[in-house]
């Protein structure tokens, strides 16, 4: 039997817990193809290491950039790698990181998007070997397809609603807030959950009209639950624009609103696009032609319990005493039932496919997924780039947000590292100085370490239930798998 790309790599005695695979290497460890050369990435320090033992030789790239050849060729050492004209450093490179067999490789998600900016005939052979080994479904093209036909939706929506209410005299004040739902839920986002349901529904053969405003449905639950989370946390910023409390005091600025009065406002905004979001609904359930709540009981519940998670987190302060399992225990509450179980319980309920086996199954997949998905968000509020996800990084900072980094963090670092740390928590003149403290402290603690474990052991979770579940077939499982593994590597 022939090597496998990890085994050739552990013949080079490179200390394996401080480099990573880039380049085609994890393309021959999965089998896609072969690849000769070994392409490496190390921190600086290991670098220099590496270049005074035996065998090794210094180079420079064309931007003067040093890195590592082997005598032989075979092998390249380099402290980065350059990706859309940027060079992405070893550390970072460390958020794109999978294991195999002991070795770092760089996920195909990284590569696939690496090899797209290469752009040369060799690259874009391997773009179509990747696709084809993800089984064409590559998630983020899923999501892409499912998003323009999910915005029609909503956009129908708000325009078939509001025309049921052509006879009632609107303000300024009630035009801006249904301006403001309609512009909140049309904003840049993955459409994950719309297009969880509407997939689902595709693999179910419901009638394409239905699915729409289904996924339209549930879009806008997210978006009603987003706008009174923004005001609840105090964040200024979402999908790259000003929370509703936010533009209403700008919209409305001549009036000299009040923070309650702003914070109020977009409440009102969120309880009207419920209400919009219910009406989509019930349009689901004429268009299939079941009776009528058969969708609205399931996806109440599960938006039920999502409350009740929020008003846990509410109460969560960092200067209360909490623990790991209660921010685990909200993140099943807050993400796992509305963000998986929902979108595809009402798909299976608009069809007459529900019953206590499948919620079961949902359930057993949705709340390690919410856990896996929301220590990703965990992350990314804190060690994410702000242009990316849409969302300032001081957010959570500023708030306070007890997460799960928080609480680990908490409960490994001494006294007076903890007292800094909650000293900065909730301190809404928190700097970048203060961000950077609460990275060093979270990732000395362990607390990042521990995060990222339990994300994973969440997700295997969440793919070993899907494997079970007989109300996937076995394409949409696929689908869904790939969905988990985006959960853990999105950067927004």
């Amino acid at each position: 039997m022939s090597q496998t790309f990890a085994e050739r790599v552990k013949e080079l005695g490179l200390p394996l817990d401080q480099i990573i695979i880039i380049g085609s290497g994890i393309l021959d460890q999965l089998g896609i193809r072969r690849s000769t050369d070994i392409d490496v990435a190390a921190g600086q320090a290991v670098l220099e290491e590496i270049a005074r033992s035996d065998g090794w030789a210094k180079k420079l790239d064309k931007n003067q950039r040093q890195y590592l050849v082997k005598h032989d060729g075979s092998v390249e050492i380099w402290d980065g790698w350059e990706i859309d004209g940027q060079i992405v450093e070893y550390d970072e490179l460390l958020d794109y990181a999978v294991e195999y067999d002991g070795v770092k490789f760089v996920n195909l998600d990284f590569l696939r998007r690496w090899k797209n900016w290469r752009g040369r005939e060799k690259d874009m052979q391997d773009v179509r070997l990747i696709d084809e080994y993800l089984g064409r479904t590559d998630v983020v093209a899923v999501l892409e397809q499912c998003a323009p036909e999910i915005n029609q939706y909503i956009a129908n929506v708000f325009e078939e609603f509001q025309a049921d209410l052509a006879n009632v005299s609107c303000t300024d004040l009630s035009r801006w807030a249904f301006k403001e739902s309609k512009v909140y839920a049309l904003g840049p986002g993955k459409r994950l959950r719309g297009a969880l349901a509407m997939l689902m529904c595709t693999e179910l053969s419901i009638d394409k009209e239905a699915a729409g405003y289904l996924a339209a449905a549930i879009e806008l639950m997210h978006s009603y639950l987003l706008i009174i989370d923004d005001a609840m946390d105090k964040s200024p910023i979402r999908r790259g624009r000003p929370t509703a409390h936010e533009a209403y005091k700008a919209t409305f600025s001549d009036l000299r609103p009040t923070q309650f009065e702003s914070d109020f406002a977009a409440v009102n905004v969120g309880t009207l696009t419920q209400h919009v979001a219910n009406w989509a609904i019930m349009k689901a359930e004429r268009v299939a032609d079941v009776p009528a709540g058969t969708v609205a009981k399931i996806t109440h519940r599960y938006i039920a319990i999502t409350n009740l998670g929020q008003l846990d987190d509410l109460a969560a302060s960092v200067d209360r005493p909490s623990s790991t399992e209660q921010a685990l225990e909200i993140y099943r509450k807050k993400s796992g039932y509305y963000s998986f179980v929902n979108p595809i319980a009402c798909a299976l309920a608009l069809a007459n496919r529900l019953d206590d086996e499948a919620l079961a199954e949902l359930e057993a997949f949705g709340l390690p997924a919410g856990v896996a998905f929301q220590l990703r968000d965990d992350w990314l509020g804190v060690f994410g780039d702000s242009k990316e996800s849409g969302k300032a990084n001081l957010d959570d900072v500023r708030e306070g947000k007890n997460t799960f980094l928080v609480q680990a963090t908490l409960a490994n670092v001494k006294e007076e590292d903890r007292a800094r740390l909650l000293s900065i928590l909730g301190n809404e003149g928190a700097t970048q100085e203060s961000l950077q403290v609460v990275r060093q402290m979270m990732v000395s603690s362990g607390a990042v370490e521990a995060s990222d474990a339990i994300m994973k052991d969440a997700a295997q979770a969440a793919i070993d239930a899907i494997d079970r579940a007989a109300c996937f077939s076995r394409h949409f499982a696929g689908v869904m798998k790939r969905i988990i593994q985006y959960t853990m590597e999105r950067r927004k």
